[in-house]
């Protein structure tokens, strides 16, 4: 059945309060590390406007920074493609024109997100700050049919409320937006839009919006309509209590990565979380160090009371009378303060905040120790290798619900070739292949080249003991580690046809040395009976 406007607006006021809880948390991280989010208290900013006043010290910005753009490069690479598409089960046996559709479906998709106006680049690392920073990010993601290309936008997550299903998967939100009357003309028909807001005068009056995305259960399967969508959309005007716009999707248009996640709790938590005492520690400490400095640099004066025709002047040049014969002089007031001390424990708290960004491994400081590239690349595996939850957290709830996405609205759109008739009903998946992905699986091309060096000194006391080796097996398990395209790369009917080629090249090859020598053994008796042998 169709919800009511007032039942909406009623799950609306209740998630509002529910999430009530996280705001002071989110607005601290806004304040002291995510200055360029929007505001959770709904307070009114300018364009343009400062919004670091409660900053004393740029270390967790910098720090959120480092952590979005590696992880914007490790997992998103934006100068090379980071997935492959496949097949569920055996895939070894694909012939080429298989391989070749999979390969040029990943092409697509991926030159998609590289063209600029998708806005995909630029969009994802916001996601990625939202999602380190506060621990929760909204990543929406459409089809513009009048252009004819996808669009991608990191909403904020001030204006989001979530719905988790049963598995722990959010798949219903609501999002508040601010509109003008004009907006609402150029977004929906006058037919829709209620009599209160068309007969307002002022065009730039602005009016709460709430756009309500939910699973629509019992819909007909056989049917597709906007209203008979796997997903409704209602578009609500809170101000005057109307439904603007029913409508729907396939698939869930908003992607929702969380950092972490404690069991219980919609939200995710971020590293910023973690260390926020060490930031509001640090933040605090860097306010009264430059207090103590101020006084250092310019001091109080101690002056006595009746000796100085006041005011004191300490600008350069300026004079300061004193009563003649007097022995009082303007004297600095020394307050005895070690700023060394406050140095020193600020950047135990700086030391602290890097390590929770991750900060240390990704840029993977040397520490003043030379190391071979080898090392290098033992290190970024090892680090990889640790951060392996969270990555794998982020292409469950973000990549791979946006790449099914992709592939739905571009097929739809009529960019996606038709898949070959072998491959009806065979079911799609993802591999991701991104340098994060490549350092974790290094360990398994290491492991790999290490067996065949130690079998090479066997080999040469018993030359059978490499009959263990499967060759084949072992080359294409290297391709698959180092991601090699499959353009180059030949089917199994391809490699028989050329080994049975060889083969009778080397069979007609013996054949023709055995007939030589057997006619010299001819020629050879001969000559021998013809001398009398």
């Amino acid at each position: 059945m169709k919800p009511s406007v007032e039942l909406l607006l009623n799950m609306y006021s209740k998630l509002q309060g529910d999430r009530g809880v996280w705001t002071n948390m989110w607005q601290d991280i806004r304040d002291l590390v995510r200055p360029n989010a929007s505001d959770f208290y709904d307070q009114a900013t300018n364009p343009g406007q400062v919004r670091t006043e409660k900053m004393y010290d740029g270390t967790p910005a910098w720090a959120l920074q480092m952590l979005a753009s590696a992880l914007n490069s490790f997992l998103t690479s934006p100068i090379e493609r980071w997935f492959n598409f496949t097949l569920e089960g055996n895939t070894k046996f694909l012939d080429s024109g298989s391989r070749l559709w999979l390969e040029t479906v990943a092409d697509i998709t991926y030159s998609e997100y590289s063209r600029p106006v998708v806005a995909y680049n630029s969009s994802v690392h916001e996601c990625y700050m939202d999602v380190a920073g506060f621990g929760t990010s909204i990543f929406y993601q459409t089809y513009d049919p009048m252009e004819g290309h996808l669009v991608f936008k990191t909403v904020p997550l001030a204006d989001c409320y979530l719905l988790e299903n049963a598995n722990g998967h959010v798949d219903g939100i609501f999002r508040k937006l601010g509109m003008t009357k004009r907006q609402l003309i150029g977004r929906f028909t006058e037919a829709t839009l209620p009599k209160k807001i068309l007969d307002d005068k002022d065009m730039n009056k602005r009016y709460e919006v709430i756009h309500i995305v939910l699973p629509r259960d019992d819909r007909d399967i056989q049917k597709i309509t906007k209203t008979n969508m796997a997903f409704a959309s209602y578009w609500i005007c809170k101000d005057t209590g109307d439904m603007l716009d029913e409508s729907g999707f396939m698939e869930f248009p908003y992607h929702v990565p969380r950092w972490e996640k404690v069991a219980g709790e919609t939200y995710g938590r971020s590293p910023a979380m973690t260390c926020m005492p060490d930031i509001k520690m640090l933040n605090q400490m860097s306010k009264v160090v430059i207090k103590a400095a101020q006084k250092v640099i310019d001091p109080p004066l101690m002056v006595p009371d009746d000796g100085f025709l006041l005011p004191i002047k300490t600008s350069p040049g300026s004079l300061m009378f004193y009563t003649s014969g007097s022995q009082d002089r303007v004297e600095p007031l020394k307050s005895g303060g070690d700023i060394e001390i406050g140095l020193e424990m600020m950047n135990q708290r700086r030391e602290h905040i890097i390590k929770c960004f991750y900060v240390d491994w990704l840029l993977m400081q040397k520490e003043n120790i030379e190391m071979t590239a080898t090392e290098v690349l033992d290190r970024r595996q090892e680090k990889m290798q640790l951060m392996a939850p969270m990555i794998g957290r982020l292409q469950t709830e973000l990549l791979g619900p946006q790449l099914a996405r992709s592939y739905n609205l571009l097929t739809r759109a009529g960019k996606i070739p038709p898949p070959p008739r072998r491959l009806s009903g065979a079911k799609m998946k993802l591999e991701y292949v991104s340098p994060a992905v490549k350092a974790q699986y290094g360990t398994k091309m290491t492991q790999l080249n290490q067996f065949t060096q130690a079998l090479i000194p066997i080999s040469q006391l018993d030359p059978t003991v490499m009959d263990i080796v499967n060759t084949d097996a072992m080359a294409e398990e290297m391709a698959d580690i180092t991601n090699v395209s499959r353009k180059i790369l030949r089917t199994p009917d391809e490699i028989t046809a050329r080994r049975e080629s060889r083969q009778q090249q080397q069979n007609a090859v013996t054949q023709g040395a055995m007939a030589k020598n057997s006619a010299d053994i001819v020629k050879t008796l001969a000559d021998a009976q013809s001398q009398g042998g």
